[in-house]
Parts: C-alpha cells; sequence; structure tokens
C-alpha cells in the first residue's frame, strides 16, 4: 500500500514550484515510513519525499540539518528548493521536499573496504553534528533503556518477552553518566546510505535524527549490515570499529554499551518490521521475511560473548 498515491498530472502540478524541467517519469521506492518516489525531468533525476508523520516543525529541522550538512565534508543529497526559494512545499496539504538524486545501490553486505569507508564517514558524520547544537523539543527519549514491547510471546521459536527482559536488565547495569550523548543520524542500515565502487555516496534519509547515544550510531550497522543470520563478522567489525574510533573515542562503558546496544537494535529492528505488517498487508510475506532475518541476526549476535566483543575494540 502506497501512503500517497500520486499521478503524472500530481507531479506536474509539484514540479511547477520547481527549475528543475518537465516531467518525464516517476517510479515509487518502498520504505515502510514515509512516501518516496524517483523521479525524471527534462533536466535530470530528483527523490520526491512525502512526510507522512512528521511534524512540520521536524520537517523544517530536518531540511535545516541538512542543509548545514551539505557545507560540510559529510555525503549527504542537496535540498532542492523551491521557486521561492523554501526547502520545504506544502501542496495539496502534504508536506514535501525535493532532493538531488545521488548515485549508487543499498549495500546490505560489507567487505572490509566498504565497511571502513562507511566507519570513515560515519565517524566524521558523528564528530561534525557535534557543531550542530540546535535540538528539537521532543526531548530525550532513552529508548535503549526501555522494554522492547512485542505484543507476541514467542516468534521464530524464541520467547520475545523473556529475551526483551533478559536484555534490559543488562542493559539498566550500564552506567548512563559515562555515555556521550549528541545529535546522531539513528539508523545508519543498509536501506539509508548508498555505495559505490566501495564508497559510500550519501548518507540519506534523516527521519531518525535525533540527541541519543553517540555509540548507538555504530550499533545500527553493526546489527544489520555486519553480523549476518550466519556468523557475527568478527574482522570486519573490527576493522569498522577501529576506523571510526579515529573520530570518536569510545571509553569501557560505552563499548560495552556498545554490544547490548546491537542487541537492542536487531530485536528492537524486528519489531518494526513486525509492526509494520499492519500498515503494509500487501507485503506481509516481505516484511515477516525482514522480521525473521533480524531475530536470526539478534541469535547470532548473542553467541559471540562480551569479552569476545571488547577483544575487538582493542
Amino acid at each position: 500500500m502506497k501512503l500517497t498515491n500520486l499521478s503524472k498530472k500530481d507531479f506536474e502540478n509539484i514540479l511547477e514550484n520547481y527549475s528543475i524541467g518537465k516531467y518525464k517519469s516517476h517510479k515509487y521506492i518502498f520504505t515502510g515510513g514515509n512516501t518516496i518516489y524517483k523521479i525524471t525531468t527534462t533536466k535530470g533525476k530528483f527523490i520526491v519525499k512525502i512526510y507522512e508523520t512528521a511534524s512540520t516543525a521536524f520537517v523544517k529541522y530536518q531540511i535545516r540539518l541538512m542543509k548545514f550538512l551539505k557545507k560540510t565534508k559529510v555525503s549527504t543529497p542537496k535540498i532542492i528548493d523551491t521557486k521561492n526559494k523554501q526547502g520545504l512545499l506544502v501542496w495539496n496539504k502534504k508536506r514535501i521536499a525535493v532532493q538531488e538524486f545521488v548515485r549508487g545501490k543499498e549495500a546490505q553486505y560489507l567487505d572490509k573496504e566498504l565497511a571502513k569507508d562507511l566507519a570513515k564517514k560515519c565517524g566524521l558524520l558523528d564528530k561534525i553534528l557535534l557543531k550542530f547544537k540546535e535540538r528539537q523539543d521532543s526531548g530525550w527519549d532513552d529508548n535503549q533503556f526501555k522494554l522492547v514491547k512485542w505484543k507476541t510471546k514467542n516468534l521464530f521459536g524464541m520467547n520475545l518477552h523473556k529475551e526483551s527482559k533478559n536484555l534490559l536488565k543488562e542493559i539498566k547495569k550500564l552506567n548512563k553518566k559515562k555515555l556521550q550523548r549528541g545529535l546522531i543520524h539513528g539508523d545508519l542500515c543498509e536501506s539509508n546510505f548508498l555505495a559505490e565502487n566501495n564508497k559510500v555516496t550519501a548518507i540519506i534519509d534523516w527521519d531518525d535524527a535525533r540527541e541519543d547515544y553517540l555509540v548507538y550510531e555504530v550499533a545500527v550497522p553493526i546489527a544489520h549490515n555486519l553480523t549476518t543470520r550466519k556468523e557475527a563478522r568478527k574482522e570486519v567489525i573490527k576493522t569498522f570499529m577501529k576506523e571510526y574510533q579515529k573520530h570518536i573515542k569510545l571509553n569501557n562503558e560505552e563499548r560495552k554499551a556498545l554490544y547490548l546496544f546491537v542487541k537492542y537494535r536487531q530485536l528492537d529492528g524486528g519489531l518494526w518490521s513486525y509492526n509494520q505488517i499492519k500498515q503494509h498487508r500487501d507485503r506481509k510475506d516481505e516484511l515477516m521475511s525482514w522480521t525473521k532475518i533480524m531475530i536470526q541476526k539478534y541469535n547470532t549476535f548473542n553467541k559471540l560473548s562480551l569479552k569476545e566483543f571488547l577483544e575487538l575494540l582493542k
């Protein structure tokens, strides 16, 4: 199910607000959240994003953040302003942003070279984001210290309630005061960065940008991209974290937190996919498959002890 279904005529009307050429074609891109289209005009290719649930204040904040990053060394798409020099277009009560189209593909499996480049870009990003002082009024959620609440108890052979409670028990032993906080992207997994020739060409989708623990930024790619259903790829994780820590150095408590936050992300990521089924019933099989993959990755990473993991970060 598309959250917003735009026609050729709709795109022609939207493009009247921009100086990016005339409509030629469009393609819907499924993300599960907002509605995304790739459009081709007489002047090139662009991304049209319709914000479905975020507040107008957050959308404007996200656009300001992306414009700030575009002036730095961070690889992120450029926001295309309207003819009235606005990053946000309100059209038919829909909040829309148009971005430049960046070459590259989603990368689920990272070899050492690409993992190292992602770590470099991630470390640079987090360091630069420390200079962006503006914060949203929504406050500090501290989600990792809350229970991952599954409505179903057992799935794919796992007692989800038990695993979630046990994980939270371990997370609560962490000393929060020793965990650095800052603005992070918050969702640096395979669908939110593009790669070409083993280099990250762009970091995209800033819908989860928020103040959080800095260590959570790297927990996400380890949970998704550096752990497969069969193994936690220890040598690649080691390479990734060595490169990242050239920019953001982690203390001992943050290293412990990283291990636990990876598992938190895998459970929480599986829950997200599972909950999306209600909204996208036409993609039930696909979303259930994503849920299963995250649970399998959790089981795989869980076989790696904290001691073994900490050895990788030395």
